[in-house]
């Protein structure tokens, strides 16, 4: 298998990870709502090393612990849904699950459409390519002629999106699963993908 290998430009977006529910919704009614029901349905996508299987099928993971000790602080159960990264949204507002906990950047877009925690990560977009060729990609030119893999609705096809002075927007195609293209560039059928990497977000 060849090694892969993140490449940090400066072209990076530096933002914060936090855990949203529904837009414009009572903090205490949310409260007793999930209470009565006895479990916190907890919306994620397969996003290693935030929320990801075990051998034996359990989700773990950095936020799949958290949303964990959060649902036994108040008195429930975690249960975990796998969503469309893209329906996020939609899915809250249905009442399909009770909150998004898996590695959500904190951007304005989310601000707006959803209630959000106090970040408590920061992160940051980075290119992912074989390391047999990394040396040819160390500046924002070079990455013109790649076209990049991204999950649907991320902060990483956002970042791909942007036009940066000088160069234009990258070309990219979108995928639903950020563990899916991970290993599709191990394997080489992507040569490139936006990932991220994460550092914990402090005070002060």
């Amino acid at each position: 298998m060849k090694k892969i290998i993140a490449i940090t430009l400066t072209v990076i977006m530096m933002l914060a990870l936090c855990a949203c529910g529904a837009k414009d919704s009572g903090a205490d009614s949310d409260l007793k709502y999930v209470q009565d029901k006895g479990t916190l349905i907890v919306g994620i996508t397969d996003f290693a090393p935030m929320d990801y299987q075990d051998e034996s099928g359990e989700w773990i993971g950095f936020d799949a612990d958290m949303a964990k000790a959060f649902a036994e602080n108040i008195g429930v159960k975690a249960e975990f849904v796998e969503i469309n990264w893209d329906n996020k949204v939609l899915e809250l507002n249905a009442k399909s699950i009770d909150c998004v906990w898996n590695g959500m950047t904190l951007t304005d877009e989310v601000t707006k459409t959803m209630s959000c925690g106090e970040a408590y990560c920061n992160n940051a977009q980075v290119v992912v390519v074989n390391k047999d060729v990394a040396d040819k990609y160390q500046d924002v030119e070079s990455l013109k002629e790649l076209n990049f893999a991204v999950e649907s609705g991320s902060a990483g096809e956002a970042a791909a999106t942007e036009k940066i002075p000088r160069t234009r927007a990258f070309s990219y195609t979108q995928r639903s699963s950020s563990a899916a293209f991970q290993c599709q560039t191990q394997q080489g059928t992507w040569r490139c993908q936006k990932s991220r990497k994460f550092r914990q977000a402090r005070k002060g």
